[in-house]
């Protein structure tokens, strides 16, 4: 990949950062973060451990979020200065190969954005279940059956977001 084709990415992936930061409401995220760390530094904060609870989830969650937007932030910057770093040493082939490997790793953590940014309303982090019945046919349904449990089980989804999966028969 050469250096125009880097700096296109690059340009696209900040452009969609922004686009996030708006759409994610980082900023109001940012503010609510900063309240519910001095919230819980009250004496009172643990009366009520429901919703100490609750509060201490919602911080986890924003944390996780706002890193995980700080991270890609930093990963921009750091692709840009590699480039810089090539554009005055352009026997330096490592860099660009730096700036690949980077610009792969922010296409995947976007992936990984998208996916917290469809699931992120209250009801998304309840638990599920994932109904797979077989139905009459014999030996042959039921393998079938068994190779669907086992593909959602084995699932990228599943194991990249950290959700925990498991078989009830």
């Amino acid at each position: 990949m050469g250096v125009k084709e880097i700096t296109e990415r690059l340009e696209g992936y900040r452009k969609k950062l922004e686009d996030l930061s708006v759409q994610l409401r980082i900023s109001e995220k940012k503010d609510r973060l900063a309240y519910l760390q001095q919230k819980a530094q009250e004496p009172t904060f643990w009366d009520d451990t429901k919703s100490a609870k609750k509060l201490s989830q919602e911080t986890d969650d924003l944390k996780l979020l706002l890193d995980l937007f700080a991270e890609h932030q930093d990963h921009i910057d750091d692709v840009e200065a590699l480039l810089e770093l090539y554009k005055e040493d352009t026997s330096q082939e490592d860099f660009l190969r730096e700036a690949e490997d980077l610009l792969q790793t922010l296409h995947t953590g976007f992936e990984q954005i998208e996916f917290r940014k469809m699931l992120s309303n209250d009801i998304d982090r309840s638990n599920a279940l994932l109904n797979i019945n077989a139905g009459a046919g014999g030996t042959e349904k039921r393998a079938r059956g068994a190779a669907a449990i086992k593909r959602c089980r084995s699932t990228i989804l599943f194991r990249r977001t950290g959700y925990l999966v498991s078989t009830i028969e």
